[in-house]
Order: C-alpha cells, then sequence, then structure tokens
C-alpha cells in the first residue's frame, strides 16, 4: 500500500527499515523523506511504523522462547557448575 504519495513509500518499504533495525517514526522519516512534503501521510506512518516495531517485537519474542526450549544443554554437568551443585 502506498503510504506517501508524494515520496513514493509504500508500508513494505517503512515494514523492511524497521525490520533493518529503524526504531522510530523519525528514522524512518530520514531514511525515506515521508511526511516532508505536503505532511498528508504522517498520521499513516506513525501507524504503520508503529504496528512494524510491534511486530518485529513479537517475532525477537517468539524466536527467543522457542530458542530457548529447543536448545537443551548438550552438557549435563553445566548445572553442577553453573550452581555448584547437581539439579537433577
Amino acid at each position: 500500500m502506498l503510504v506517501c504519495q508524494c515520496r513514493g513509500v509504500t508500508d513494505r518499504q517503512i515494514r523492511r527499515l524497521v525490520r533493518d533495525g529503524a526504531h522510530s517514526t523519525r528514522e524512518i522519516v530520514r531514511a525515506t523523506g515521508v511526511g516532508r512534503d505536503c505532511g498528508g501521510c504522517r498520521s499513516n506512518v506513525k501507524k504503520v511504523v508503529e504496528l512494524a516495531i510491534e511486530q518485529v517485537a513479537q517475532r525477537e519474542f517468539q524466536t527467543t522462547v522457542i530458542h530457548s526450549h529447543s536448545q537443551p544443554d548438550p552438557d549435563p554437568d553445566t548445572d553442577q557448575r553453573r550452581y555448584g551443585h547437581d539439579l537433577r
């Protein structure tokens, strides 16, 4: 979907920038120039950025949870070294 007609910026481009590390609307504006011409897209840009940031955070959380539960400790003595005793 075209978010900024003046600059020809789409929601897909904004989401990609957020996935690549942009953390705010200000960073998106600097990278793309959205909202600097007529300003009519500012509220839509803000919504797209906020949603994209939320989606990235959810993905990162899910990846962390899945990764932490799917990687068993290959060394059974790790608990003893880490905690000073065997937790089994």
